[in-house]
């Protein structure tokens, strides 16, 4: 699987504005062709290996600054998704609310990950509830689910809902499993 690189430098951006004082040993702990690249630029537009690029520096990261590596992924979910919002996807949360976002998550997602296959199975607005299927994704325990996680509760919540619950559902398929989505 591939990222894209402008979600591998919002992990940089993370890193480096909240732990200021430890962003230079984290850097120094990537293998070395990773840490070349981090320091002389990651391409927005560029494909880039999640192994070495985004898992590996998170868990990195996680050791380093003595985290959980999914609430970690979890947290730049979040702040990803805080940067993203600033910019073109800001237009999204503006029509729509909640369900408008959900029914966009497939094409978000296949923005920054690939292959990625994700489908919207329902959205029921008197419930508040949706659920997303993700199709030979990564593992269900994986940092990158746990980040698009993040990603998708904080964007859920700039999107006008309240007391947002995401949870994974195992349908005992390798690397494919539901996202249930609740919200007020």
């Amino acid at each position: 699987m591939e990222v894209k690189g402008i979600a591998i430098r919002s992990t940089l951006k993370f890193i480096e504005l909240n732990f200021p004082d430890m962003y230079r040993v984290w850097l120094d702990s990537l293998e070395e062709e990773v840490r070349r690249v981090f320091t002389k630029g990651v391409l927005v537009s560029k494909w880039y290996d999640v192994d070495k690029y985004l898992r590996h520096p998170v868990e990195k990261a996680a050791e380093v600054l003595h985290y959980d590596k999914l609430e970690l992924a979890w947290e730049l979910g979040i702040f990803s998704s805080q940067q993203s919002l600033n910019g073109i996807y800001r237009f999204f949360l503006r029509f729509g609310g909640p369900r408008a976002m959900i029914k966009r998550v497939p094409f978000f997602l296949e923005t920054y990950y690939r292959p990625s296959t994700i489908r919207v199975l329902y959205i029921d607005e008197l419930k508040n509830e949706a659920k997303v299927e993700f199709i030979n994704f990564v593992p269900i325990d994986d940092i990158v689910i746990y980040r698009v996680m993040g990603w998708g509760h904080n964007t859920l919540l700039a999107s006008g809902a309240k007391n947002v619950e995401l949870k994974l559902e195992d349908i005992g398929q390798v690397n494919t499993y539901n996202l249930l989505i609740l919200w007020e």
